[in-house]
């Protein structure tokens, strides 16, 4: 007995082992069969988003690696999408490598979010816009801004330009020896969207010759490393990293504030008929070139002659020493705020943007002052596009060249639109006025919101009260306006 046990046993065994062998062999081939299976679906015309979870769950119901069929399937979904978008260009001819880039991130999404991506690059004007319903929009805006907070798709052109008008992005920077504020316009001005495309013109004002000023106003080694950082972004872009193009002007010689801004300017149009203009100390949000860009992209400036600037900053929700900004947030989305403009007879010099017909009224006789600016823009009952949540701030100290100090931020934002998201969806608006031949700062709305730069006892009217009473207030307010849609944002 002892001798048969044994014998018995061994054949067991090896049957259990082949039986695995076959069982892993079935296994392997199955595998396979769905890889090809998986491979070949989009030649047949299955949709991805059909094909996917099929082999998801043939994979996971085998228990074997996905990776290499993953890789597959990607492959596959990638030369759909290179073919897609190769076949697309920008209606205004630029752009096309954004767009690119843009398809075929958007191929890889499932068919609902490539409609809302197109809604986005139309500038938001999609069929959803005629609908008549207002509360679907926030939700679609969200998704589309999800896909596209990075890096939207520019926005198009929807009529031709006139002829002759030169649509190249320029930006001109006016700086002098605040280093530390200028190394953040420049990083600000990176990570906006559609920066990679732009000329920067950096006009550097030269030093002092007088010794006291040198010596009271004037930081030596911050106005070298501002010429040093300005001939680096210079290098770099010559070869193909950061800005399209870097030109900078460093003066030999103290030329003024004013005078150096008006070079600057000059410097800028000689380049385009559309300019953005920025001193050391205005910090870009994200979408702040994208407002700007629209005033040409819509047409609104061929077609409303009187209009001559448009500004980034804006006088509402100036920076408080009270916690402010959580107040200031509900108010933007409760009055729909975030995709609103006014019009004013006057030009804010923090951040702006003017065209070649403007420049080419006011240009020669100009001295450079902001004020002077205003003044031109008033004389002739021309006005300036203002957003009612600024693309902007300016983090610099009172008074002009200081060499970095900070004392005091009365025309720093509590809040801009860099706080929001849904950005990219946005489609401006223009809010209207009470009464137009007064400041913005007196209009209605600013009961409701924070006053301006003057600022006054209203500012810290809801500071004791609580965030529910406040939206209360917002919702009865806007429900008591003659046209309360309104008061809806596209964004």
């Amino acid at each position: 007995m002892g001798a048969t046990i044994p014998a018995a046993a061994e054949p067991a065994a090896a049957g259990r082992r082949r039986r695995r062998i076959g069982v892993l062999r079935g296994m392997v081939l199955l595998a396979a069969a769905c890889t090809l299976v998986v491979t070949k679906l989009p030649q047949l015309g299955v949709p991805m988003q059909l094909n996917l979870p099929f082999y998801q769950h043939s994979m996971l119901a085998l228990g074997s690696s996905r990776s290499s069929s993953s890789e597959s399937s990607e492959s596959s979904e990638s030369r759909s999408s290179s073919s897609s978008s190769s076949s697309s260009s920008s209606s205004d001819g630029s752009n096309s490598s954004s767009a690119s880039n843009h398809s075929s991130r958007s191929s890889r999404s499932s068919s609902k979010s490539g409609m809302r991506s197109r809604i986005i690059a139309d500038g938001g004007q999609g069929d959803h816009a005629s609908s008549g319903s207002t509360e679907s929009s926030p939700s679609v805006a969200a998704a589309g801004d999800r896909l596209d907070e990075d890096s939207p798709p520019p926005l198009q052109l929807q009529a031709a330009l006139p002829p002759g008008f030169r649509f190249h992005r320029v930006v001109a920077i006016v700086a002098f020896d605040r280093f530390e504020y200028f190394r953040q316009v420049v990083d600000a001005l990176r990570r906006a969207w559609g920066s990679k495309e732009y000329t920067v013109v950096i006009a550097i004002d030269g030093p002092p010759q007088d010794e006291q000023q040198q010596q009271q106003h004037f930081s030596r080694q911050g106005w070298a490393d501002t010429v040093a950082y300005s001939e680096q972004l210079a290098w770099l872009a010559e070869r193909g990293h950061g800005f399209a193009a870097v030109h900078v002007h460093a003066s030999p010689t103290n030329l003024g504030l004013w005078a150096n801004k008006k070079r600057a300017v000059a410097a800028a149009f000689q380049l385009s008929d559309f300019v953005v203009v920025l001193e050391d100390d205005v910090t870009l949000e994200r979408d702040a070139l994208r407002w700007f860009e629209w005033h040409v992209t819509s047409g609104l400036i061929f077609a409303q002659p009187d209009l001559a600037l448009a500004t980034c900053w804006s006088a509402s929700f100036p920076y408080w020493p009270a916690a402010v900004e959580g107040r200031d947030a509900l108010a933007v989305r409760e009055l729909g705020l975030l995709d609103k403009y006014w019009s004013d007879h006057w030009a804010v010099p923090w951040g702006w943007a003017t065209w070649r017909r403007t420049w080419d009224a006011l240009g020669a006789n100009w001295t450079g002052q902001d004020a002077d600016l205003g003044q031109a823009v008033l004389s002739r009952g021309w006005l300036e596009n203002i957003p009612l949540v600024a693309r902007c701030n300016n983090i610099g100290s009172v008074g002009a060249h200081r060499a970095g100090q900070v004392d005091m931020h009365i025309h720093q934002r509590a809040l801009t639109s860099g706080s929001f998201t849904g950005l990219a969806a946005c489609r401006y608006h223009d809010m209207r006025r009470a009464n137009t031949s007064l400041h913005t700062t007196f209009e209605p709305l600013y009961g409701m919101v924070r006053q301006g730069i003057e600022g006054d006892a209203r500012a810290t009217a809801w500071s004791d009260k609580g965030m529910g009473e406040y939206q209360d207030a917002l919702r009865a307010w806007v429900a008591a306006q003659p046209d309360p849609a309104l008061y809806r944002s596209s964004c």
